[in-house]
């Protein structure tokens, strides 16, 4: 090769290579800056500690909120086994104990900050854990409902809206107690229907017992009626003045009972 087109050469790789700086400048121009992933954190941390000064009607309407939302977890009880509740009651009972306390301290009542837990959150999914086991997967399904439903209208209505004591327990209204019946009922009644289909995959304690057989025998107007029945039970337990158990233990177990007494009824 002679100096000419060495020369020539050389000329060709100085023009590539500012061709590809040139390139390379204009692709980093173009490109949009990373964002400032501190700056983000601090935001979203900044704002989530804005919560913490929410009125105290707005803490209580996320805490029933997050206390009515959780049922939607049942619905795959459609599909699966009792086991299926047995894992969300375990699960459930961690994060009350460990996570709300943690990230969702603001929804904690005055009492629940001093002691650091919630026993009505606490007694929840306790109250799951023991419905599945002991009872038929419908009626399991529907007084986790009714706990959902009926026990978190019962206290936004009743907290926001009732005016008329209960004479057996001043703090609690006939408001609260009518929207624990009727939301309750609907709830109860939602579910039981909805998970009809499913009761083979009952609690072991049930299998091979007709029950299950039987309960798929019912129409739907009994069905219906024994979801109202129990839900009246259970807002009379609930609404009994006892300290010694807590209300998400005592009325939904309470309704289960009924509601099995009266399944065997019809």
């Amino acid at each position: 090769m002679n100096e000419k087109d060495g020369r020539e050469e050389l000329e060709h790789k100085d023009s590539s290579l500012e061709s590809r700086g040139e390139a390379v400048e204009i692709e980093e121009a173009a490109s949009p800056a990373a964002p400032d992933r501190s700056f983000i954190v601090s935001f979203v941390s900044g704002l989530w500690s804005r919560v913490y000064d929410l009125p105290y009607w707005a803490r209580e309407l996320v805490r029933k909120g997050l206390h009515i939302g959780v049922v939607v977890l049942a619905l795959p009880l459609r599909w699966f086994g009792w086991w299926y509740g047995i894992a969300f009651a375990a699960i459930a009972f961690i994060w009350n104990a460990v996570g709300m306390p943690r990230f969702f301290r603001f929804t904690f009542r005055e009492e629940e900050k001093r002691t650091g837990y919630s026993r009505g959150m606490l007694s929840y999914p306790v109250t799951v854990l023991l419905l599945m086991l002991f009872f038929p997967l419908p009626i399991a399904v529907s007084q986790w409902a009714t706990l959902s439903f009926g026990d978190g209208f019962a206290t936004l209505i009743g907290k926001f809206f009732g005016k008329n004591p209960l004479q057996w327990n001043r703090n609690k209204t006939y408001e609260g107690m009518g929207a624990f019946l009727v939301m309750g009922t609907f709830g109860s009644l939602f579910f039981f229907m909805f998970t009809l289909g499913n009761a083979e995959a009952s609690s072991f304690l049930w299998q091979g017992t007709g029950v299950l057989d039987h309960i798929r025998t019912l129409s739907f107007s009994m069905i219906a009626f024994i979801c109202f029945a129990s839900t009246m039970v259970a807002a009379i337990f609930e609404s009994l003045p006892f300290d010694f158990v807590d209300d998400n233990i005592l009325a939904p177990l309470a309704g289960a009972l009924a509601k099995l007494g009266l399944c065997f009824l019809f």
